[in-house]
């Protein structure tokens, strides 16, 4: 499990924690971390939706959630992510 509290740690560029098998949803707290340049939660088993809030990280370069079973529709304000060179969303339910 992610904890909502690393929403706190808003200095934080980098953001890797693949090949984890962690479970249960992405916090929406996140969204706070308006630094991130890279957010990788790939290969794990995280559940839910794709929090609108991943909107913020203006400044994010890498972007990816593959593999994991996320579900339901990529939210549209993903589209304000206008500096991502790689972005991942693959072998999900998306």
């Amino acid at each position: 499990t992610i904890p909502s509290e690393l929403g706190n740690m808003t200095q934080i560029k980098v953001f890797l924690l693949w090949n984890n098998k962690l479970t249960g949803t992405i916090p929406s707290e996140l969204g706070k971390l308006i630094q991130m340049e890279e957010f990788e939660l790939n290969m794990n088993q995280l559940i839910g939706t794709i929090p609108s809030e991943l909107g913020n990280f203006a400044k994010v370069s890498w972007f990816q959630l593959w593999e994991n079973s996320l579900s339901g529709t990529i939210p549209s304000e993903l589209g304000k992510l206008t500096d991502v060179i790689r972005f991942e969303l693959s072998s999900n339910k998306l």
